[in-house]
């Protein structure tokens, strides 16, 4: 499987400039394609736009899509969301099958950077009300990842009994993990955290390669 894949916490919000310069340093005038699983998500593609990208067009997948439209992309990029929602009209539309096959750059926010992990069952400890069981990922990344890991300081206790069981990689808003299906580079202040504790801790600008 061709894996090339960049899990953001909040891209393309405000202060993600890590993010973005890591994106520039794969090309230039890149294509990207941003998409969401609502009509309302389209708005973020100018979000988009204004870090200095040119070329961005939108794609609702719920309305559904052509293969021979997408082979021309440089970059795709999927909304946040609810990974529940997200997971299951990714797959009602048959767009997970094509973000495994695909050799273009994968980038993913919130939700949906939960999705392709290995397994998002801390966000059924972490928000017991969601309606939803399901946790199984996508597994383009092998590990199990929290994007938004600065709002949960008040369920620490819940997060360290989780890392007695899995490894969990914790990525805070402006953050990045990318991952080439035998690398992880950590961009910004993402953590690694086991059950021996921090293994690796960046701070924000920093950069690191660890292998599998």
């Amino acid at each position: 499987m061709n894996i090339n894949l960049l899990l953001t916490s909040s891209f393309p919000q405000k202060d993600n400039q890590l993010i973005v310069e890591y994106l520039k340093n794969q090309g230039n005038d890149l294509k990207i394609l941003y998409v969401g699983f609502t009509p309302n998500s389209e708005k973020y593609t100018k979000k988009v736009i204004d870090y200095g990208f040119s070329h961005v067009d939108f794609l609702n997948i719920a309305k559904g899509f052509n293969l021979e439209d997408l082979a021309d992309y440089d970059i795709f990029s999927l909304h946040g969301g609810n990974p529940y929602n997200i997971k299951h009209k990714l797959i009602k539309s048959g767009f997970d099958s094509f973000l495994l096959s695909t050799k273009a750059m994968i980038t993913t926010t919130s939700g949906s950077t939960l999705v392709v992990s290995k397994d998002y069952d801390i966000f059924k400890i972490l928000y017991p009300k969601m309606k939803g069981t399901d946790t199984n990922g996508l597994e383009l990344f092998p590990y199990n990842v929290l994007p938004h890991y600065q709002r949960y300081k008040k369920q620490e206790a819940e997060i360290i009994n989780y890392i007695k069981e899995k490894t969990l990689y914790t990525i805070p808003d402006g953050s990045a993990i990318a991952y080439d299906g035998e690398e992880i580079e950590l961009i910004g202040s993402v953590e690694l955290k086991t059950s021996n504790g921090n293994l690796k801790i960046k701070k924000k600008g920093e950069v690191s390669w660890s292998k599998l």
